[in-house]
């Protein structure tokens, strides 16, 4: 059935279109916090995390802040739809690469700062010979 044929129908009982669009958004509001959806579904409004989701990234990347990192993904995903937003979250967390309290990733040591650690080791070698 077309939009214009449902608004017509909804028109005829009474309910303006309006009411339609109201209810549809009602509707993809209770389906989207459930996971996963048949089609996908808008970003969840009132998408929060559970214990379970805390406990989830805590043990799979302890080193970021859970909570920093889900209001990012927030506000990433507020325009986006998914079939499945708890996935989603996770596929999120663990591309996370910010340490808990900085704004950074970890730093990896350059090659020039490996070669000189390997350089004063054995210099210490040499010297306790």
């Amino acid at each position: 059935m077309k939009e214009e044929e449902e608004a017509e129908v909804y028109e005829h009982s009474g309910d303006s279109v309006d009411s339609l669009d109201n209810r549809n958004s009602v509707i993809n509001a209770k389906n989207s916090c459930q996971s996963p959806q048949k089609y996908p579904v808008p970003f969840p409004a009132d998408f929060e995390l559970t214990e379970e989701m805390i406990a989830w990234a805590e043990d799979k990347k302890p080193e970021i802040d859970v909570h920093e990192s889900t209001e990012k993904f927030k506000i990433h995903h507020a325009d986006n739809v998914s079939n499945d937003w708890l996935k989603k979250w996770k596929l999120w967390i663990m591309g996370e690469k910010t340490v808990k309290g900085t704004n950074y990733p970890p730093k990896k040591p350059s090659q020039g700062d490996v070669l000189r650690e390997l350089a004063r080791r054995m210099v210490e070698r040499e010297n306790s010979d």
